[in-house]
């Protein structure tokens, strides 16, 4: 009611009823109040001061004061009013008496519905009060407490039942309009200690649940009803509520042993008639969630969406993953001697999928989900027996919906049967399978759906090939669970408060080892396999050799309808994801044998030859490569900047680096890689009804396979087929790869984290993808050739010329040449782009031109200053000389820059006094580029260099103590950098924030080169909102004279002296905004920044223009910024 943006709030007591107010009496007056005290202030907030109004007068007011009252709202608003005068305020403006009036009658009615509940507690005696915790913890709820019931406490479930929560079975009996009526109740109330409670998602689960039982299944039951379902799925004990509070959770159902309900003995398998029942009941739950995603998909979205994957979480969050690693081991160390090696192997793998399989294996997008039950095991199912067959099931409930979550009807599935299945019906699992389909295709049908189309029998079989492991890996804690005595449970809470986890609670002997045993064995005996392998090869049938000759012999794909791609055309982005990510699947294969079968790698990956490098040198095809890359540059000459292409050309002084020496240092992350990843090396097969949607690809053509980095395979092939509009999505294909990578090793019980990180990979791709640039100078040309364009590579060689002679022709169309090499060179040069914020600090320029100035000029001009800030370039030519930055700034240079400085910063101080909204807008809009920089690039070592050379020079000038303080500057960057100046009650101003010798620019006096009249400050993009000294210090320490830095104090002064000057033109008044004597305490505390800035201007300033590194060409050759600054100085003395 009260939540609209204009509606007048404030904050309010909130409970307003007679027990809340305590008064004192006149002494010789029992009923005259002098005094008043107002109580429990637990449900204050902010909102309409109405609410508190109208609560107290409908709850308090008598029948003869309530026709006053008009006048007792006046006498608020007249108190309301007097209140506000006396604290210099207006209640005219603020809440004016009709507003008042009006808000009354919108909002009184909150009052008038809090009296229908308190006239009937005011009424009441204390002995008719009911001890409400106490009621709805024993499973009554806050309405039925306002009747008279007994209750009785029946029992408690057993030690071991639940891990997160306790059961109580009561019977309530409720006199409701005085009938007796019993109610036998099952109270399931989470865990209440703190320390189990922190350490694990009991609150989250429970909350799952509840929101299962009251919105979910309700939700569902409408759905079915809606389509005349005579046989639903409604095997859910009967809910009655929900109570809630910040320690507890507490659900209240129907006793269900009531009514002949009971569990099977968790000991045993389940009979093949429970298997069956359960089975359909579940191909009946999730047909709801298949129909409704088809009939009412927005409805259906917003419900799955609030379940949580608390499994998820209790991985991420607890001791759960080892519970689970740990439990292989046992059942594997178990069941030796029963079971083959080879099976063992398996199992044991399978543990290091554990995390793959319970966080991410059906994550893929288009995986089929439903919202599942989640806690399959034995103790969730209770049966009804026929009365004359105690072993005959008739029904079946379903309990514990606290892990249900969205996702593939698998997960269910698989964790029921492998959990609960004997070994005889393991045997008739497809039969299982096909009855549970059976089921759900029955009841999509009753709701008007198609399992054909939404769930079709072989994508569920496919589904469970690869999902099933879920179930398996379930088993292996479950088995163990089955076979555990009540006696031999450990106390979760006991063991947590104790300082264990909820690995403690698992960490027992099992006593029962036949059981145990005996329950694991027939699943375990199933292997396990990975789902979706690399296999993108065509069937090789074997080879022949003799001297001359060699010969492989592979099955035809054509016939199995594989074709080549048009080698004119880029790939298509479907083509390229494919191959990517079967790229990444293969190059998973090396990462996981070297980590779990290195011996065995090693003689793998030795008895590969590095083919490509021999044909290098026997063929004279660096030769080749160099004349392609001036082909490629006469191309695009007109098409592409200049600096572009003399980038690119500068290729060929990288020839013998890249493709001999480029990946051999010891640490290269390597792979066996395919090598020639050119477009005729793939055949696609397409769907029956799409011939440009690739379904399989087969890679061919490994004679240059060897082992080496897997960006080799990876930038040749993007480099040689991507088209122009998918290169733009550069990087989201390198994440496809590295997502698949990822994913295929999880699923080989490894970890990309360890093995390949995604940073390393990134890395990696800017080092050695040069590779496949380079290499796509030839490639372009030959996808550009036409087939009597080519030249006989026997005869060219038997004629005298080697293989380069084979490509000396010119390619007749050069429109396909140049189309498909312009935006390989052209994206090249975009690596320096995404190697810093280069676009961030340009934008953040271009606001500070287009905002802040103008701003700042519009509000001098309010103050009419005579002498304003206005130290910038025009947008248009220039009038100045530029300084030589290998010199120190004159004094009048440096005196001119503090006063411009005390100029533009006693604006910020002034508009953030007198324009509070419109400067915190104007300031807000800045980016801390020099943050970001500091994230991008390899910062921190680029300033420990510089001190480090620093100290080196001045060895001898300088006695160690002082060289010792300036060292330890070090340990600092990070902080002076990025945490200095952010405490809450700094002084900042928007700054200029790039203050090195050549951002100043300088006009003379006509008759004197070195006096300066005017200064323009030039590259505002590190511009941001900080303390002056940033500013100031970076200034002064990097262009300030040994003769000058004696001064310091001085230029100080004239600082503050400009600063105090331009705010007092403006009206304001600096020994209230920034007091000298602050000024220079944050001098000392912030000074730092200048001092620590100069460490690297003063190698900048010292250093010639033949000397300087290309920034671009060394990031775009696989080094960062900081490469950049790796060189020796000439100018020493300097």
């Amino acid at each position: 009611m009260c939540e609209q943006p204009d509606v007048k709030k404030v904050i309010l007591h909130g409970d307003c009823w007679n027990n809340n107010f305590m008064f004192k009496h006149a002494v010789d007056n029992e009923i005259l109040p002098v005094k008043v005290a107002m109580l429990d202030w637990q449900i204050s907030k902010y909102s309409s001061p109405i609410l508190d109004l109208s609560y107290f007068l409908f709850v308090c007011i008598s029948k003869e004061d309530i026709e006053d009252l008009d006048e007792i709202l006046r006498l608020y608003h007249k108190s309301l009013s007097s209140h506000l005068h006396r604290m210099g305020a207006d209640s005219k403006k603020l809440y004016p008496l009709d507003t008042f009036l009006r808000d009354w009658k919108k909002y009184g009615k909150f009052g008038a519905s809090m009296s229908s509940v308190l006239f009937k507690v005011c009424a009441t005696d204390s002995d008719e009060v009911i001890d409400l915790a106490e009621a709805v913890e024993n499973g009554g709820d806050v309405e039925e407490n306002l009747d008279d019931f007994s209750l009785n406490i029946l029992g408690n479930s057993e030690k071991g039942d639940g891990y997160a929560g306790d059961i109580v079975f009561v019977r309530l009996t409720s006199a409701i309009a005085h009938s007796p009526k019993e109610y036998n109740l099952v109270i399931k109330c989470s865990k209440r200690s703190e320390t189990l409670r922190k350490s694990t998602t009991i609150k989250e689960a429970f909350t799952n649940e509840i929101y299962v039982y009251n919105t979910v299944l309700p939700v569902f039951t409408q759905f079915q009803r809606k389509h005349g379902i005579e046989n639903p799925f409604d095997s859910v004990p009967k809910y009655y509520g929900k109570f809630t509070d910040e320690n507890t959770e507490v659900l209240v159902f129907g006793n269900l042993k009531i009514v002949g309900y009971s569990l099977w003995n968790k000991k045993n398998p389940l009979t093949r008639k429970h298997i069956n029942m359960v089975v359909e009941e579940y191909g009946k739950f999730h047909a709801i969630s298949f129909a409704m995603q088809d009939q009412q998909p927005e409805k259906f979205q917003e419900l799955s969406s609030k379940l949580v994957d608390i499994f998820k979480q209790t991985m991420t969050s607890s001791a759960v993953g080892d519970v689970y690693s740990k439990s292989f081991d046992e059942v594997c160390d178990l069941l030796k001697g029963d079971l083959d090696d080879e099976t063992l192997i398996t199992w044991k793998n399978l543990r290091k999928q554990v995390n793959y399989i319970f966080t991410e294996m059906c994550e893929q997008p288009d995986v089929k989900k439903v919202i599942l039950h989640g806690d399959c095991w034995n103790n969730n199912f209770m049966f009804k027996h026929a009365a004359d067959n105690e072993i005959l099931p008739v029904k079946v409930v379903m309990l514990d919906w606290q892990i249900s979550k969205y996702s593939s009807p698998i997960l269910d599935l698989s964790y029921f049967l492998f959990a609960c299945i004997s070994k005889e019906d393991i045997e008739d699992l497809d039969e299982i399978l096909r009855l549970y389909h059976k089921s759900l295709s029955s009841h999509l049908h009753r709701m008007g759906a198609d399992s054909k189309k939404l769930y079709p029998l072989d994508t569920f079989l496919k589904d469970w090939k690869k999902y099933g492991k879920f179930g398996a890996s379930m088993s292996s804690v479950l088995f163990k669970i089955c076979a555990t005595d009540s006696d031999e449970v450990i106390d979760l809470v006991e063991a947590v408060e104790n300082g264990g986890d909820v690995g403690t609670a698992f960490s027992y002997d099992v006593k029962d080892k036949t059981s145990f045993k005996n329950r694991a064995r027939h699943v375990f005996q199933r292997k396990n396999e990975i789902e979706n392998p690399f296999n993108s090869v065509p069937k090789y049938y074997g080879k022949f050799m003799n001297e001359n000759i060699e010969v492989l012999v592979f099955d035809d794909v054509k016939n199995a309808g594989y074709s080549l791609w048009n080698k004119k055309n880029p790939l298509t982005r479907r083509h390229i994801n494919m191959v990517v990510e079967e790229y990444s699947k293969f190059h998973a294969i090396s990462f996981a044998m070297q980590d779990q079968h290195p011996e065995q790698f090693e003689e793998l990956s030795s008895g590969l030859q590095e083919v490509f490098k021999m044909f290098m040198k026997s063929t004279g095809l660096d030769g080749l490569l160099m004349k392609c890359i001036d082909e490629v540059y006469d191309l695009l000459k007109g098409d592409l900047d200049d600096s572009i292409l003399i980038r690119w050309k500068n290729f060929k002084s990288q020839i013998d680096y890249i493709f001999y020496d480029m990946c051999k240092e010891p640490d290269v992350k390597k792979v066996i890689v395919h090598g020639d990843c050119w477009n005729n090396n793939y055949m696609f097969k397409y769907a029956a009804d799409n011939q440009i949607l690739p379904v399989e690809v087969a890679i061919l053509d490994w004679q240059t396979s060897n082992h080496s980095s897997p960006i080799i395979d990876l930038s040749y092939f993007l480099f040689a087929c991507i088209s122009k509009e998918d290169i733009e999505d550069l990087d989201e294909i390198l994440r496809l790869y590295h997502k698949s990578l990822t994913s295929h090793l999880s699923r080989m019980g490894a970890d990309s984290n360890l093995l390949y990180p995604m940073d390393t990979f990134l890395q990696d791709w800017k080092k050695y993808s040069r590779f496949g640039a380079a290499l796509s100078s030839i490639v372009f040309k030959v996808s550009a050739t036409e087939s009597e364009e080519v030249i006989d590579f026997n005869e060219a060689t038997e004629n005298g010329g080697n293989v380069s002679t084979a490509f000396s022709y010119d390619v007749k169309d050069k429109a396909s040449y140049k189309n498909r090499a312009r935006h390989v060179v052209n994206k090249r040069s975009e690596a320096f782009r995404k190697s810093m914020p280069i676009k961030e600090a340009f934008t953040n320029e271009i606001y500070v031109y287009d905002k802040v100035f103008p701003a700042f000029t519009q509000f001098q001009h309010k103050h009419g200053i005579e002498n304003p800030f206005d130290s910038v370039p025009k947008y248009y030519g220039k009038f100045m000389d530029e300084n030589t930055e290998k010199n120190p700034l004159t004094r009048k240079h440096i005196n001119m820059v503090v006063e411009e400085y005390g100029k533009f910063h006693a604006f910020s101080f002034a508009m953030q006094d007198q324009q509070p909204d419109k400067f915190q807008e104007l300031s807000s809009e800045l980016q801390d580029i020099f943050k970001q920089f500091i994230t991008l690039v390899s910062f921190q070592d680029m300033f420990t260099k510089s001190f480090d050379e620093v100290c080196d020079l001045l060895k001898d000038d300088l006695d160690n103590e002082t060289l010792s303080t300036w060292n330890n500057f070090r340990n600092q960057v990070n902080y002076i950098f990025t945490e200095m100046c952010q405490q809450p009650d700094v002084k900042k101003v928007i700054l200029h924030g790039d203050c090195w010798n050549n951002n100043f620019m300088f006009k003379h006096a006509g008759d004197n080169e070195i006096l300066p009249v005017k200064v323009a400050i030039l590259d505002w993009q590190k511009s941001k909102y900080s303390s002056p000294i940033v500013d100031l210090s970076f200034f002064l320490f990097t262009c300030i004279s040994k003769e000058d830095i004696g001064d310091l104090d001085e230029i100080l002064r004239l600082y503050h002296e400009s600063l105090s000057s331009h705010l007092h033109r403006m009206g304001a008044d600096s020994n209230k905004l920034y007091p000298l004597d602050t000024f220079l305490k944050d001098w000392k505390k912030f000074g730092r920044f200048g001092a620590l800035m100069s460490n690297l201007s003063f190698k900048v300033c010292a250093t010639d223009s033949d000397e300087v590194v290309d920034i671009a060409e060394a990031v775009e050759n696989g080094g960062d910024i900081a490469s950049a600054f790796v060189y020796d100085v000439k100018d020493i003395h300097i």
